[in-house]
């Protein structure tokens, strides 16, 4: 897809997902705070557009999403029914339930 703008990241791929989420909750929170901003009845001059509130709200947006992408996914990963493909990285501690996966996945095609 192309885009009006490319911006060079020197990451490895495994934090694509942080930084599309990041990015993506950022445009979310200043959306929806502008949207209320000019939507609101009382309007004060201590109420700005970008006051300590919003900053506060972005900021503890993305250490949330920082936290779960940079420590809760590297501790928790979650693998599905039909998921075959078993990372290099935990291949030598999931090798002993292999053989029992077969036989589950076996059981099931005869039960299906």
């Amino acid at each position: 897809m192309d885009s009006l703008f490319v911006i060079n990241i020197k990451l490895p791929k495994e934090y694509k997902a942080w930084i599309d989420d990041v990015a993506k909750f950022t445009v979310l929170v200043v959306a929806v705070h502008v949207l209320l901003f000019i939507t609101r009845q009382s309007k004060t001059q201590a109420d700005g557009l970008f006051n300590h509130n919003f900053l506060k709200l972005l900021l503890f947006t993305v250490i949330g999403l920082s936290a779960y992408y940079l420590v809760f996914r590297k501790l928790i990963r979650f693998r599905y029914v039909d998921d075959d493909i078993i990372p290099e990285q935990c291949a030598p501690y999931c090798f002993t339930f292999a053989p029992q996966l077969d036989r589950f996945r076996e059981w099931i095609k005869k039960k299906l």
